[in-house]
Formats: structure tokens, sequence, C-alpha cells
């Protein structure tokens, strides 16, 4: 039987550090789950990409919480928030602070892990445009969801929402809204979470936003719910393509609100050590190519970051 749960690590963090956190859930004994994390931790920090690198820190802390040693992970935070400080661009360095203050509350130091929040919360406003702003603060509030701070969170959420509402790229707008709908099931807000997706002003999107509210609610045994959600899209091809997805997320057991990286996903075969549980140089998916025109010019690189979940025209935003 695994001794580190799955369900420890955000699926975020699942996506930055497959390979390792495959490692650690699928490990029987606990000496070396921990050997693997502590192993783990420097080829962690050492990732190049700073989205992935910004998501992956804290998992080798949240899987020594997990295994009962909180002094070993506070070691590791102790450790790693330099590192966190350290990433390009506020939205990156607010999760790596977020995930390092989640870890931090789990290794039951409640209030090293608020001041760790409270820099991460300034790190996501700090960041460069509203849809970075919004994702960043979307870690923010799922951190404090896991710590049990339900009021902060909502207060958190609702200067994300104030932000979205002053957002005037209708792209960026629905795009972001689509992971603070998912933050506010997680907090129990399911129908200011519908009431949420239905503002989003871009119509592809507004389908994304469904889609993905509906695999939110699922993933947390809210099946009838996701249901009704994806039969309010409206559009009969658009919901037929939502419900396949939900069948088979529902048949998998994998909500994914991002996807794979190609070739990253499936463990590699062979003995684990740590420089193969993390790669130095992970490739991203690349977007999908969208016609050029002189009206359409693509939004300038921020960070090497997943796509959205659904593939769209691209913002006139500059």
């Amino acid at each position: 039987m695994s001794v580190v749960d799955r369900s420890a690590f955000s699926w975020h963090q699942q996506y930055a550090a497959p390979q390792l956190v495959h490692a650690l859930t699928e490990c029987t004994d606990a000496e070396r789950a921990r050997q693997i994390a502590e192993q783990a931790a420097p080829g962690v920090a050492a990732i190049e990409n700073p989205y992935l690198r910004a998501h992956a820190l804290a998992v080798p802390v949240v899987a020594l919480a997990a295994l009962g040693d909180p002094a070993g992970a506070r070691r590791l935070v102790a450790q790693g928030e330099p590192i966190a400080h350290a990433v390009d661009h506020g939205g990156n360095r607010a999760t790596a602070l977020a995930g390092l203050g989640a870890a931090l509350a789990a290794a039951g130091d409640p209030a090293g892990a608020r001041r760790l929040l409270d820099l991460a919360e300034r790190a996501a406003l700090a960041a460069t445009d509203s849809e970075e702003q919004v994702n960043a603060l979307n870690e923010v509030i799922t951190a404090l969801a896991r710590v049990g701070d339900t009021d902060a969170a909502l207060r958190v959420a609702a200067t994300a929402e104030r932000i979205l509402a002053g957002e005037p790229d209708d792209i960026y707008q629905s795009r972001a809204l689509c992971g603070l709908s998912a933050a506010l099931v997680d907090l129990g807000e399911l129908a200011r979470a519908e009431d949420l997706v239905a503002t989003a002003r871009h119509s592809y999107y507004r389908y994304g936003a469904h889609e993905h509210l509906a695999l939110a609610l699922a993933s947390r045994g809210r099946v009838e719910h996701a249901r009704r959600v994806v039969r309010s899209i409206g559009d009969p091809e658009l919901t037929e393509t939502a419900n396949r997805a939900l069948d088979k997320a529902l048949a998998t057991g994998t909500f994914r609100v991002v996807p794979p990286i190609p070739g990253l996903d499936e463990p590699k075969p062979g003995p684990v050590s740590a420089a193969s549980l993390v790669p130095a140089e992970p490739v991203l998916p690349a977007h999908p190519v969208v016609e050029a025109s002189a009206a359409v010019k693509p939004r300038p690189a921020i960070a090497a970051r997943p796509p959205v979940p659904l593939a769209g025209p691209e913002s006139d935003r500059h």
C-alpha cells in the first residue's frame, strides 16, 4: 500500500513533477519515500522552466509532511523559500510561495504558512496583467482552503473577481475565470462558481469555463451537479463534447484541468533516481496555430506555462 496518497498533491503539482509524484505515490516503504523526496529536492529547485519549478517546488515538502516528518518538511521549506522568491515573474513567484505555505501548514507551522501565503498574495497582485494575477490568486485561494482559512480564501476570491470584472479583453477574462470557478468549488461556493462562469464574455471560452467547472464538480463527487452545468452550455455540439470529456473523466478517475506534458506523464522505466524524476528542460505542448492578421497580435510571452484547457483565437491585446 502506498505511503503517500496522490490526493496530497495538487493537480498542478502532479502536472509539474509527474515522475516524482508517481514515484512517491507508488512507494510502499516510508523510509524509501523519504529518501526519494530528499534526493529530488535539489533537482526540483533546478528545473529551468519557471512555471514548472514554481509548482514542483513544494512536492518534496508535501511528501515529507504526509510521511509524518514535519521537521524535514520545515527544513525543505527553509531551503526552498529563497528559491521561490527568485522565481521569474510575480505569478510564478506567488505559485511557488503558495505551494510552500500550504505544505508548511501541513507540517504543523500555521504561523509560518500564513506568512508565506501573505507574501504569495502580494506577489500575485504584483503580476503584470490581470489573467496572470487571477491565475496566481487561484493558487493562493486553494492553499488557504487547504490550510482551513476559509475567510481569507473568500476575501482573496473577491479580489480576483473584482480584477476579472475590470478586464477589458473578453478572452483574458473568460480564460482566467476557469481556474477561479474551480477554486470556488473547493470553498463550497457552488452557486457563486456557477454565477461566475455565466459571466464569461467570450462564447468559446464560456464553453470552456462550463466544462472546467463540470470537471471540478465531478472530481469532488458532485456528478449530477456537473451534468447540470454541462447542459447549461446550450450549444448541442459543445454540450456533447463536454459530456464526452466528463464521461471519460468519470471512467478513468482522471479529472485533468491542464493537458499532460507529452512524454513526461508516464514514469521512466528502470530504477528510481533523483536525476530521472525531475526533467531538466520539460517540453511544453505548443499552442494551436492561429491565423495571423494585422488585427490579431500574440500576447507577449511572460513565462512558459501550460496552454489553457481549450484552444481558441488569440487576443487583440498587445
